[in-house]
């Protein structure tokens, strides 16, 4: 299995450049110089001094990779990061030898999101981990791909017959829509 702490340290050289260093149960990480200590692993990224809402489209990208990394990871998945972004999987991710391919969103609240359908080859195996930041705190959501084939709001799927657009796969992130993402996740985490 993987090791969280690494993933941690990695998040939070993104987020701040500042070293973490971890032991047990608890995380030290320096915010302004000063040491923090949180028996949480998720802290250590979202109160750095530069913070979530700070980041750059790029940043933010990188930031929601690893942080579904870590979440993976808390869930009991080994997990392996993509070096080349070309297929639409972002993360490798294997439970109980079975192989998910994921695929990360991260986006600020009220931000419409979407997924080439050309990137999702195996809808069966793919995981769309989707991170909102709202106020500065990120909030994690996990479905499989397969929502899309009854595509319901949050989701849309979306041909574009004749236009200029290619097809893609879409989520709203209307705050409204919420505890929609809330129960798909939940559901998906029971079936898990």
């Amino acid at each position: 299995m993987q090791d969280v702490n690494k993933l941690t340290w990695e998040l939070n050289q993104i987020l701040d450049g500042k070293e973490i260093f971890t032991g047990n149960e608890n995380y030290l990480f320096f915010q302004n110089n000063k040491p923090e200590i949180t028996n949480d692993i998720m802290p250590c990224a979202a109160i750095c001094s530069r913070g979530w809402s700070k980041l750059n489209h790029l940043q933010l990208g990188k930031c929601g990779e690893l942080y579904a990394a870590i979440k993976l990871t808390e869930k009991g998945f080994d997990v392996y990061q993509s070096f080349i972004d070309d297929h639409g999987v972002d993360l490798i991710a294997i439970k109980d030898k079975k192989v998910y391919y994921v695929q990360v969103k991260t986006v600020r609240i009220g931000t419409y999101s979407f997924i080439r359908k050309n990137k999702l080859e195996d809808m069966e195996n793919t995981i769309i981990c989707y991170i909102q930041v709202v106020d500065d705190n990120p909030h994690f959501y996990c479905f499989p791909a397969t929502v899309w084939k009854s595509a319901k709001q949050p989701f849309s799927n979306r041909d574009y017959d004749g236009l200029k657009s290619q097809p893609e796969y879409g989520i709203s992130g209307a705050k409204k829509h919420t505890s929609k993402l809330n129960e798909i996740s939940d559901g998906f985490w029971d079936k898990i």
